[in-house]
């Protein structure tokens, strides 16, 4: 616990030293959010509609996006619900079969319908193909 406590005591002088204390203090502002997904009875699902980034992109995200925007989204999931609610359009691309399959089906339930969702698997061939 001392160690513990010394590590904080020396990580809050270096964020004043730096004049980064903005940066701790939004760190701290989302630490009640984490701490809550470290529960065993946190839904650990895609239909939480929270996207997998860190809580500060979250905070980001939500005052940058607007009603009028499209959104280009590499890859699936909570967080293709989670901008489908914030902007116009969400065009997503997904390379899983079986993922595409899970969050097209959780799409569906939720009838997000301001979405283009495309399934493209990988091509192998050359140094990349499969054994």
């Amino acid at each position: 616990m001392k160690k513990t406590i010394y590590y904080i005591y020396e990580t809050l002088k270096e964020f004043i030293k730096k004049g980064d204390v903005h940066i701790l203090l939004d760190s701290i502002s989302h630490f009640s959010r984490w701490i809550k997904t470290t529960r065993k009875d946190y839904p650990k699902t895609i239909t939480d509609f929270v996207p997998w980034m860190n809580f500060n992109a979250i905070s980001l995200l939500n005052k940058y996006l607007t009603k009028d925007m499209t959104v280009f989204e590499w890859g699936s999931g909570s967080s293709t619900l989670f901008l489908s609610q914030r902007v116009y359009k969400v065009i997503s691309i997904e390379h899983n079969k079986e993922w595409y399959s899970k969050v097209n089906d959780m799409l569906s339930k939720y009838k997000v319908n301001n979405l283009t969702y495309k399934l493209i698997e990988p091509e192998y061939n050359g140094e990349n193909a499969k054994n």
